[in-house]
């Protein structure tokens, strides 16, 4: 399975890696006067990296030519590669990518079917996991590549890009002017099943905040959704609410543009070992450590991307689509909005949290979460990287694991 039909199939929609390329960087340098040829190396991303993508989909097995779109030839999840106009009917061409300090070299020989139309071809490019790894701070790069067309060599080419570290969560790309054309009605792919990388429920971070969240006496126990009560889902919740509140934990929403491009959406996301010393930071880090702890008890939790926020989504019941939402930027608010959720709540916790300050801030926290989550309900599957609700259990069941877990590739996150 590629990247482009793993987004499709957990996000159900076609936006997704569509072959449209409408996300790329191409190379600053134009061809030699007199050259007919149209072509010029290109990066995905608009000449971005992200080094949690590569990570992330690293298991995933591809066969050169696997491809949605029949402009597209090569590594089906090729993130670097030439765009060729061809000069005429069933063009031979090769591409050869040169070696770097971050992947090994490849090629990728085909046939161009049709005179003047534009392809991508992505030769593929063996990538060294040690030293994406080592990436602590973005680093600028070059690809170069070369081009042979019907056997004779057209020269070599370079294109700049910026390899990005693990902690930059790439969650959505929009379609910039590089490959527009190619787009076949598509403007958006999302990306957001990647945080479902940096949960990690087994973490001894996670462990321990479960067993402070006991220590509140909210619940006696955590016990998923055996009891069959959607109520008792959210106190399940509230206890590691309250848990992370008494850390002095404090959140933020901080989702951006990537700067280098308007097209790429990214945001920064800690690894669990360093949120477990400063669990401050921002609403997706709070969701990472939240989700973690759900998953560990046994409950269903969401990423909810809606415009600037990042917030919890959970299932009150197991299967059942009961869905609410939590925005965990009011964990320490002092003075919530007034809502209904506590009235709703109160008969199901014990005394000294009926009428608590932090069941107030809960429930202002539930209700407008929830309120994003019904609102935006139909928009979640139109492709765009702004609107996105991720299913994080799903996404293991996909084949999405915690960083720490990546043994294979050697990588600790």
């Amino acid at each position: 399975m590629n990247r482009r039909r793993f987004a499709t199939r957990l996000l159900g929609t076609l936006a997704a890696w569509s072959g449209g390329r409408g996300w790329l960087a191409a190379a600053s340098d134009s061809n030699p006067p007199g050259q007919e040829i149209s072509w010029a190396p290109m990066l995905e991303f608009d000449g971005n990296i992200f080094v949690s993508l590569l990570l992330a989909t690293a298991f995933m097995k591809t066969t050169d030519g696997e491809n949605v779109d029949d402009s597209v030839f090569g590594d089906p999840n090729g993130l670097a590669g030439v765009v060729i106009v061809a000069p005429h009917a069933k063009t031979k061409v090769k591409v050869i990518a040169r070696g770097g300090p971050l992947w090994e070299g490849g090629a990728f020989e085909c046939v161009l079917p049709l005179k003047g139309e534009k392809y991508w071809v992505a030769p593929r490019m063996h990538f060294r996991y040690d030293a994406l790894k080592a990436i602590k701070a973005r680093q600028p790069f070059e690809v170069s590549m070369t081009l042979e067309l019907d056997g004779a060599a057209l020269g070599e080419k370079k294109v700049a890009g910026v390899a990005r570290p693990v902690v930059e969560c790439v969650y959505g790309t929009r379609i910039s002017a590089g490959f527009s054309d190619k787009v076949l009605g598509y403007t958006f792919s999302q990306f957001g099943w990647l945080f479902a990388a940096y949960v990690d429920e087994e973490h001894p971070f996670v462990v321990e905040l479960v067993k402070e969240a006991l220590a509140t006496g909210v619940v006696s126990v955590f016990d998923g959704y055996r009891s069959g009560d959607p109520e008792q889902t959210l106190v399940q919740v509230f206890a590691l609410w309250e848990a992370l509140a008494r850390r002095g934990a404090r959140y933020r929403h901080y989702m951006r543009v990537t700067e280098t491009s308007k097209d790429v959406f990214s945001e920064p996301v800690r690894a669990l070992d360093a949120i477990s010393s400063k669990p401050s930071g921002t609403s997706a880090e709070a969701v990472v450590v939240l989700a973690s702890a759900l998953l560990r008890i046994g409950l269903q939790p969401f990423f909810v991307i809606v415009s600037e926020r990042i917030q919890l989504g959970v299932d009150r019941l197991d299967g059942g689509k009961s869905y609410v939402g939590i925005d965990p930027t009011y964990i320490g608010v002092e003075q919530p909005p007034d809502s209904r959720w506590p009235a709703q709540l109160r008969d199901s916790l014990p005394g000294p949290f009926q009428n608590s300050p932090s069941l107030a801030v809960y429930g202002a926290a539930l209700a407008d979460g929830t309120d994003d989550v019904v609102s935006y309900a139909r928009s979640f599957g139109d492709g765009d990287p702004r609107l996105q609700m991720i299913d994080v259990r799903q996404a293991r069941v996909d084949g999405i694991v915690p960083f720490r877990k990546m043994r294979a590739v050697g990588v600790s996150a």
